[in-house]
């Protein structure tokens, strides 16, 4: 998944991902050459003899009276500030692109998902809960995010880790092949580590998918809840939830604590034997050994860094592939191409329908056991009957029993139609099936002869009204409520509407 992950970053970033690794490689070298800048200062100073810097002062001194400056300590300074200078500039412009790629990439994931979860049938939708759908777009794909931003710092760190290695190696093998060796063993010790970090994190995401959950079907079911004094319930499930987040993340920052922990205490007992080492038997110079303790200071914690940046991100992974899985059931559950786009002969009349949806009472209206469709008259003619012919249909496509079988009954125009029955009979199945949210398994719907098929389906719905049992609105004025149906409605038919709904 990790793999999988890193795959899908460097795809969509494309060169810029290369541009900002090239940025990260540079910044680190500058960092380097900042490094080494320290001897040459240290030589002009007088602090360091020639002799014990390994050449490092007098191959700077050399290059200076190359080219005809004089190796003063007023020039060095000024050397080592544009350094510093170029590398915050630098520094300023790697940060301002790998946001824009982070934020990027997180964009494309929610503008993917959301655009398949807009284009999903019906039947997908009723068998998904709303609250997954609500915490993948947004708390999984935020976690994603926070992935992303880890493994640009997880490169960073390795760019870093590796110059100043080479630069160390420059300077004593032996020290610099021990230092490996420890940083070795602690990324062999701590691995187990990384194994409960992505445990972690799956409880951690399931959590809080729970919690979604709760909240979402509490306020679903809030006049159930009030009327069965369900609040207490409805809080102890609630408190039992958030407990198991608090307990999931106070275990993951026990991971990362522990991590850190076993760095700072194993990188200050390695330098310390660095110390003693380089002092009582290898007898290294001053300068020498105070260089590689100050980048010894800086691997070792590196390492740590890395440890603590890959538990992160393999710590958001489980929200990455429940954003991959929520897309595969999208698509999966998607409606076909021509369900979604409208026939070749309807582009001319959008403009035309805008101006009859709702207007001047040139509808005729049909019921069925709440629903309302309100059929326009001069955009879609429905001049003889709405069919069902032998429709059978069931929502488990693996159950050999069916919602609806074998219904044969018409709709005429120009009349108003009721559909009775017990409650799970059936009712509200026709009623999104003459929408067209759902089709048949089995026959056929028709219009005046003619299919509901996926070429007519889109036409359909732009002309057919929907009124469910339970008023629904948008969080917006009524007016943008009502423009939904009529984009350009003037105000006087915005209250010819109303007064029709004795809604004035």
């Amino acid at each position: 998944m990790l793999l999988k992950y890193i795959k899908a970053l460097f795809n969509y970033a494309g060169h810029r991902a290369w541009i900002a690794l090239g940025m990260m490689l540079l910044l680190g070298l500058t960092q380097g050459i900042g490094l080494v800048m320290i001897i040459p200062f240290l030589h002009v100073i007088g602090i360091a003899s020639s002799n014990g810097v390994n050449g490092y002062a007098e191959k700077f001194i050399e290059i200076m009276e190359f080219i005809g400056a004089e190796p003063t300590m007023f020039f060095v300074i000024c050397t080592y500030l544009l350094i510093i200078s170029l590398h915050a500039f630098g520094t300023k412009f790697k940060d301002i692109l790998t946001t824009q790629i982070v934020r990027g990439f997180t964009q494309y994931l929610e503008d993917r998902l959301y655009s398949l979860f807009s284009n999903m049938n019906w039947l997908c939708f009723l068998r998904t809960r709303d609250s997954d759908i609500i915490h993948v777009l947004t708390a999984d794909i935020a976690r994603v995010a926070f992935a992303t931003q880890q493994v640009f710092q997880l490169i960073v760190s390795a760019i870093l880790v590796t110059i100043h290695i080479l630069f160390s190696f420059s300077i004593s093998v032996p020290m610099t092949l021990s230092a490996l060796a420890c940083g070795t063993v602690f990324l062999l010790v701590l691995r187990p580590f990384n194994k409960h970090a992505a445990h972690f994190g799956l409880s951690l995401r399931n959590a809080r998918n729970n919690l979604y959950a709760l909240v979402t079907e509490h306020i679903g079911g809030m006049k159930i809840s009030k009327s069965y004094n369900l609040e207490a319930q409805h809080k102890k499930n609630f408190y039992a939830t958030t407990e198991t987040i608090t307990r999931q993340m106070i275990q993951f920052t026990k991971i990362n604590s522990a991590t850190r922990m076993c760095y700072q205490i194993g990188a200050a007992s390695a330098i310390a034997v660095f110390i003693l080492i380089g002092v009582e038997w290898i007898h290294m110079p001053a300068v020498n050994l105070m260089v590689i303790v100050f980048l010894f200071s800086r691997i070792l914690p590196g390492f740590s860094n890395l440890q603590q940046c890959f538990q992160r991100i393999i710590n958001s992974m489980p929200s990455f592939m429940a954003v991959l899985n929520m897309e595969e059931r999208f698509k999966a559950g998607a409606e076909t191409e021509e369900e979604r786009l409208r026939g070749d002969d309807d582009e001319a009349d959008t403009h035309d329908h805008a101006h009859d949806i709702h207007a001047h009472g040139h509808e005729d209206i049909n019921s069925h056991n709440g629903y309302v469709f309100l059929i326009n008259s001069r955009t879609f003619t429905l001049e003889k009957e709405l069919r069902f012919d032998s429709v059978s249909f069931r929502y488990d496509k693996n159950r050999t029993d069916w919602t609806l079988n074998n219904i044969n009954f018409l709709i005429p125009a120009n009349a108003t139609t009721a559909i009775a029955g017990h409650s799970g009979a059936g009712k509200s199945s026709v009623a999104d099936l003459i929408l067209g949210l759902l089709a048949p398994d089995k026959g056929q719907i028709s219009i005046d002869g003619k299919i509901l098929s996926d070429k007519l389906l889109q036409r359909w719905r732009q002309r057919v009204g929907y009124v469910p049992q339970e008023t629904f609105l948008f969080h917006e004025s009524i007016r943008d409520n009502l423009m939904k149906a009529q984009p350009d409605a003037s105000t006087a038919q915005l209250w010819e509407v109303l007064e029709s709904a004795s809604a004035r």
